[in-house]
């Protein structure tokens, strides 16, 4: 199997890792699990359809490797850097609770709408604000992009080997 594009190959592979190891991290932190989708339902199932799903959606857009502009293929590859982020520093959190249960505790103790509150918070920081900020670079850069002229690079004789 050749891999057409290893960079969106690598992001995929690293995500579905992550989610791997989330599955299997959160079996030990249920008990202060800040999931908005785990605390609405009282299950992981829909956490882990979900998870899955998000996954197989991504291996369906590197399959087909077709898209409709550039835009949509860097959104496309500014998502999955931001997801994996995102499950990086849950992996962080969930370790840190595994290893120090005083931690675990304390999450356990939090009421729903704290953990809701704090879940959000920390995926603001960590994933919204830096995609909002990325898309509106992004389509100030296309919209300049048409305006500007590109300098033509200079060939440097010096480089060129003498040939006789």
């Amino acid at each position: 199997m050749k891999i057409r594009n290893p960079i969106l190959f690598v992001l995929i592979a690293i995500l579905i890792f992550l989610n791997i190891a989330d599955v299997v991290t959160t079996q030990f932190i249920v008990a202060g699990e800040a999931n908005p989708i785990y605390i609405l339902t009282g299950s992981l199932l829909p956490v882990y359809i979900l998870k899955a799903a998000m996954c197989a959606y991504f291996v369906w857009l590197y399959r087909k490797n077709k898209y409709k502009s550039v835009y949509g293929y860097y959104s496309i590859i500014l998502i999955l850097v931001y997801f994996n982020l995102a499950l990086a520093f849950a992996q962080f959190l969930n370790i840190n609770a595994i290893m120090h249960p005083q931690v675990l505790q304390a999450a356990s103790e939090a009421t729903a709408s704290e953990k809701v509150s704090n879940y959000f918070w920390i995926m603001n920081i960590i994933y919204f604000f830096p995609v909002i900020i990325s898309y509106i670079t992004f389509v100030l850069y296309e919209k300049s992009r048409v305006t500007i002229e590109l300098m033509e690079k200079k060939k440097r004789k010096w480089f060129k080997c003498n040939q006789k």
